[in-house]
């Protein structure tokens, strides 16, 4: 594998070794288990290797270093489908790192909660027939997987004359429950770019996780109307809370208004109210004041209806 300045080459002895591109060999180290693949982007290179041998089940880990600092950054136990193999590994166009199955299932890697696999495509939903996909890149901001389609094999064939490959490009999918399309979709989305700005570093990627954040709010401001029009507002004053700009907690407010479910409102306000307080904090105390949430005798405000407490009231259940 091939990183911006340097090379990674394995060997069947457990060994890595580094190069850089005048041939220096920069370093060299063992795996603790037969590797299996290596693959780089930029500055970063991962490995991966048999973490143990099961009867019908592979047990494979991966790691991923940067190799200016020689830090590791993952470690982390490889989700495969049942009995199926690893057929491709690499990052995204967002610099995650991201598996493909035999079985068909794309997952990629997250931070979040300890860190976790995300599912983020299964291409029994795009295959027809005897296909398969070969897969080259994938997109978690565009929402697109590129392969290339093979018919009746694995991997792409040489092709004779003028022929030429052919290469689709599936959207992504990740399999949330489905309710209704419309809210489904924008769940989905939501999941998807979230995965996303968990990958990003905000000092270097600013520009590409505001958008982010503009798309997710997109998602969510849809999510809210459709569950407004069910008249289910706990759950749309959840989304609202998932909500990431200023001006889409407006508009979560204006769709409020326009339904005219009074507790969204007044909820929404007090979030806006306690998303300025963060931005000023010497305003923190009015504004806490407003919103119901100081302590009185240790336990909080009887204003805030999310707390329990013998004063507190859900505004989401009839009287």
């Amino acid at each position: 594998a091939a990183g911006a300045t340097y090379c990674v080459v394995a060997n069947n002895r457990r060994m890595i070794r580094l190069f850089s591109l005048s041939g220096l060999q920069a370093n060299v180290m063992s795996m603790p288990g037969d590797i299996v693949s290596v693959f780089a982007d930029g500055p970063v290179f991962g490995v991966v290797y048999h973490a143990g041998y099961g009867a019908a089940n592979q047990v494979l880990e991966v790691r991923t270093f940067d190799f200016a600092s020689g830090k590791m950054l993952i470690e982390s136990r490889i989700c495969l489908s049942n009995e199926a193999s690893l057929a491709w590994i690499g990052f995204t166009d967002e610099h995650a790192v991201a598996t493909y199955d035999s079985e068909g299932i794309m997952r990629v890697f997250s931070p979040d909660f300890g860190g976790s696999w995300i599912p983020i495509f299964d291409a029994s939903l795009e295959r027809k027939g005897g296909e398969n996909f070969w897969v080259f890149s994938v997109s978690m901001v565009s929402n697109e997987l590129q392969c290339i389609v093979c018919a009746d094999t694995k991997e792409p064939v040489v092709p004779s004359g003028s022929a030429r490959p052919v290469v689709t490009a599936p959207p992504l999918h990740v399999p949330v429950v489905q309710t209704e399309e419309k809210l489904s979709n924008g769940e989905r989305d939501m999941v998807r770019i979230r995965t996303v700005i968990s990958q990003l570093d905000a000092d270097v990627d600013k520009d590409l996780i505001c958008d982010c954040e503009l798309a997710h709010d997109k998602a969510a401001l849809g999510v809210v109307k459709g569950l407004l029009e069910q008249n289910n507002p706990a759950r749309a004053y959840e989304v609202v809370e998932r909500i990431m700009t200023a001006k889409a907690l407006e508009g979560a407010l204006r769709i409020a208004h326009h339904f005219g479910i009074s507790a969204v409102v007044e909820r929404v306000e007090d979030l806006i109210a306690e998303r300025q307080a963060i931005d000023s904090p010497d305003d923190m105390d009015a504004v806490n004041g407003d919103a119901g949430l100081t302590l009185e005798n240790g336990e909080p405000n009887a204003g805030n209806p999310f707390v329990r407490g013998k004063a507190a009231r859900n505004p989401f259940l009839s009287r």
